[in-house]
């Protein structure tokens, strides 16, 4: 590797590193302001502690309520500083909330001469075909977990009289699990991913596995607001990145031991 890529692949770890850093501590305060808002204005007891094991867990070792409170104080000054920044001319009059003759709309609104009745009101309501292809994969797998189930009830009780499926039993027992579920004509209850469920004795599929649970659980949420921040600051990361991004994270943590454990 050259030199100059080198440096540029340890810079952008170092920055990563940096962001890394400040996108768990954001979220840590921001979990530490919200339980005191709730809880007429402290945490509860012992609630600092487990933010602060977090913070460890999250690879931030000499994490302490000062490092928690000194951040705090940085993301006020920064919010303090973007509403400065922000135009007037999109900032909504407050003045005008009491007056009975005001319009409700901002100050953005009346300059931009925005008309709610030009809008668009054609097409499906927003979200409607995300919900309707999570409901589908929702349908799909319960078909595939009945067909499974049955399958195994079925090769059961064949053992046990010493008797064999009749021919094409398997093919029957997949367009029942299609029809009981009402599963598109287009979507097909893969074969192959139900009889593996019956040679392993789990219908449930990975949901049934002892170990279901990952230990990156805690981290998920994490990894995704920095992938999300990266990606609009310019800079996404590709499959190599995120690994090696996921894997400083939790590299001498515990997670990191729950993780070897998990892979047994």
């Amino acid at each position: 590797m050259a030199p100059t890529t080198r440096m540029k692949l340890n810079a952008l770890a170092v920055e990563m590193a940096k962001k890394s850093r400040e996108m768990i501590l954001d979220l840590h305060v921001k979990r530490m302001i919200l339980e005191r808002q709730q809880n007429s204005g402290r945490l509860p007891d012992g609630r600092m502690q487990e933010i602060l094991d977090s913070l460890i867990n999250q690879g931030i070792p000499n994490a302490t309520r000062y490092t928690l409170h000194n951040h705090e104080e940085r993301m006020r000054v920064r919010q303090s500083r973007d509403e400065v920044t922000v135009p007037g001319s999109v900032i909504i009059d407050n003045n005008n909330i009491g007056n009975a003759n005001a319009s409700g709309v901002s100050t953005l609104s009346e300059i931009t001469n925005a008309d709610e009745n030009s809008s668009n009101k054609g097409g499906r309501p927003k979200g409607s075909t995300v919900k309707s292809r999570l409901e589908s994969d929702k349908q799909l797998c319960k078909a595939i977990e009945c067909a499974a189930s049955e399958m195994m009830k079925e090769q059961n009780a064949a053992k046990s009289s010493s008797t064999k499926l009749v021919k094409g039993r398997i093919k029957a027992i997949i367009s029942m699990a299609h029809k009981e579920f009402s599963l598109n004509e287009h979507i097909d209850i893969p074969r192959e991913t139900m009889m593996s469920r019956v040679k392993r004795g789990n219908a449930l599929g990975w949901q049934g596995h002892k170990n279901a649970t990952t230990p990156m659980k805690n981290v998920e949420p994490i990894l995704a607001a920095l992938c999300i921040k990266l990606v609009r600051s310019g800079t996404p990361l590709d499959k190599n990145s995120f690994l090696e991004l996921a894997t400083s994270l939790v590299k001498g943590t515990p997670t990191e031991a729950l993780i070897k454990e998990h892979k047994v």
